[in-house]
């Protein structure tokens, strides 16, 4: 679990996906309550960054362990369908399952 999580290559599992955003979401909730009001903007751009970055990495790996391209990731609701179905069992274009 958590292989090389900001890389967009290869495939991640249900639980990966949860956790991150998660994670992400408690980063985000701290970062905006306690220190967006006294940082200048552009520096929780720069907090924000990385954040981003790892969920988009994360989605785009999930995309890839159910067997789909890279943009479904970026199809209205597609996102909770990851959150729920459950991933390719067998190699796929994509690599090995993440369970193996």
């Amino acid at each position: 679990m958590y292989r090389k999580p900001f890389s967009f290559q290869g495939r991640t599992r249900r639980l990966e996906l949860v956790i991150s955003v998660v994670i992400l979401f408690a980063i985000s909730l701290v970062v905006g309550i306690a220190f967006a009001p006294k940082l200048p903007p552009y520096h929780v751009g720069l907090i924000a960054l990385p954040v981003t970055w790892l969920f988009l990495a994360q989605g785009v790996k999930r995309c890839h362990d159910l067997g789909k391209p890279w943009w479904w990731f970026f199809v209205p609701f597609f996102v909770l369908w990851m959150l729920i179905a459950a991933g390719e069992q067998r190699v796929n274009q994509f690599g090995l399952s993440p369970k193996s």
